[in-house]
């Protein structure tokens, strides 16, 4: 990778920085439920900023599926706003862009449902070609192709303070994938 070939690569490529950063040797599971990731990615870039973290994530709406999206999104929203600490533009708009949800509404039995970015760069457009290729497991660990990608090509890319972002965030959502992984664990049989 000499280079991001458009706003959507560097966005994946963010994504992925932001999985390796978050993982350590001890702790290197992640789940599998977009849902979750989505709340780790947006609590860890509320703690890195200082914000109040921490308030909303995906087990809160289990139940009431639909409205997740949203409330984390206008949580998130009104966080960045109050933020204590900046982050480089480049992360900042990736970050708002991956997490933004939007509504999607042909026609079918499980529509409209909410959508944003960040599930299809993680699970891929239809189900598959995503940074997470595990179906039927409710954790994984990330393939050591796309740490190597990230370490080695994609990491030497960027500026001092894209690499400082991405380094804090992926540290900052440690604890809510613990927490996460904890939920799961007593949760999910799969």
């Amino acid at each position: 990778m000499k280079k991001f070939d458009d706003k959507f690569d560097y966005r994946k490529g963010l994504l992925g920085a932001l999985l390796v950063s978050s993982t350590t040797e001890n702790d290197f599971l992640l789940p599998t439920i977009e849902e979750f990731v989505l709340s780790e990615i947006i609590n860890g870039t509320i703690d890195y900023i200082n914000g109040n973290a921490g308030k909303l994530s995906y087990h809160d709406f289990r139940f009431n599926r639909n409205h997740f999206e949203r409330e984390i999104w206008k949580y998130f929203e009104s966080e960045l706003k109050s933020s204590k600490r900046e982050l480089n533009s480049k992360i900042m708009d990736s970050i708002t862009t991956m997490c933004k949800y939007y509504m999607v509404t042909p026609d079918g039995p499980d529509r409209p449902y909410p959508e944003t970015e960040l599930y299809i760069l993680f699970k891929g457009p239809f189900g598959s070609g995503g940074i997470c290729p595990v179906l039927m497991r409710s954790a994984f660990s990330l393939p050591q192709e796309l740490v190597l990608k990230v370490q080695r090509e994609l990491i030497p890319l960027l500026s001092e303070a894209e690499k400082r972002d991405i380094k804090g965030i992926g540290k900052s959502m440690r604890k809510y994938i613990s927490k996460d992984l904890g939920f799961i664990r007593e949760t999910y049989h799969w």
